[in-house]
Order: C-alpha cells, then sequence, then structure tokens
C-alpha cells in the first residue's frame, strides 16, 4: 500500500533546483530579486515577477506555459530545460511574491 502525501511546500531539491536555474538563467533578464532587471536594448523592462496584481493574475500552469514556449520578447526555454526544471522555476516565481494587497 502507498500513501500519497501533498505538501504545500516545495521539497528541499526542487527549492534548490528553482533557486539556481532562477539565478542562472532567468536572473539575467528578471534581476536576482525577480523584480525586472534592467531594460533590454528595445526599452522594454522584463516583468516584475514579484507584484501581486500579477502575481494573483497567473495561474502556474500559465507561466509553465510562458516558461516553456516564450513570450516576446521571452524565449521559450522548453528545449534548455527539463520538466523538473521549469516546475521548479514556476515555484521560485511564487516565492518571488511580495507580501501586500493587488
Amino acid at each position: 500500500m502507498y500513501t500519497l502525501v501533498a505538501c504545500s511546500e516545495s521539497a528541499p531539491d526542487e527549492t534548490r533546483l528553482g533557486d539556481e536555474t532562477f539565478a542562472n538563467v532567468c536572473a539575467r533578464c528578471h534581476g536576482q530579486d525577480g523584480t525586472g532587471g534592467v531594460p533590454a536594448a528595445n526599452g522594454v523592462r522584463p516583468r516584475d515577477l514579484t507584484d501581486p496584481a500579477w502575481q494573483a493574475s497567473i495561474g502556474d500552469g500559465q507561466i509553465e506555459a510562458i516558461i516553456r514556449t516564450g513570450k516576446a520578447p521571452m524565449p521559450a526555454f522548453q528545449s534548455a530545460l527539463s520538466n523538473a526544471g521549469i516546475r521548479s522555476v514556476v515555484a521560485k516565481v511564487r516565492r518571488l511574491s511580495r507580501k501586500g494587497t493587488p
């Protein structure tokens, strides 16, 4: 007999993978703290991933799809990141949420 246990917290390995992947891949544009980094050459500033209104407006599946397939000007990462890597980045993005009301 097997028992499934659901956790609201990320497992330590998933947390570490998300932190490392975000730091090495995502932070180049979104900044280490997720607030949007420096505007690109075209003047577009990357999304502030800590924004409570944005965090409340988007589901985990939508974030995962954007990471996989991209959303201009962000490139797709489906060939660069594993499924586990992508899911861990989604969890990291959720951990970046600023506390506050949207």
